[in-house]
């Protein structure tokens, strides 16, 4: 006779199942999604690159706003440099106005 015990589930099972299907879930979704990404840079350039924390420094605006004006095409684009690193052109985030005080031009 079968009983409800010989039945139970480990819940650390049930957890790491869950976990699982779950982070398959989530790479299949990103592998899906196209890169925002368009010109990505070559390891071997001359040319500098700007990290996130830099550029929001040079441009005075935040991470949300940034990415919010790359959308909308009004910043400059961000450059693949590794599979999970980004950066922005030195160049173009120094030409990009900061506002009405800004009397570069």
């Amino acid at each position: 006779m079968t009983t409800v015990d010989d039945l139970s589930v480990d819940s650390h099972d049930l957890d790491h199942d869950r976990d699982r299907d779950r982070d398959r879930d989530r790479d299949r979704d990103l592998a899906s999604v196209p890169s925002p990404i368009e010109e990505p840079i070559e390891a071997d350039t001359q040319t500098p690159g700007l990290r996130l924390p830099e550029v929001m420094s040079r441009s005075a605006l935040r991470k949300s706003t940034i990415y919010a004006l790359m959308k909308d095409g009004r910043f400059p684009r961000n450059r693949r440099i590794s599979a999970r690193a980004v950066c922005w052109l030195e160049h173009e985030i120094e030409e990009f106005p900061r506002g009405p005080d800004d009397n570069r031009g």
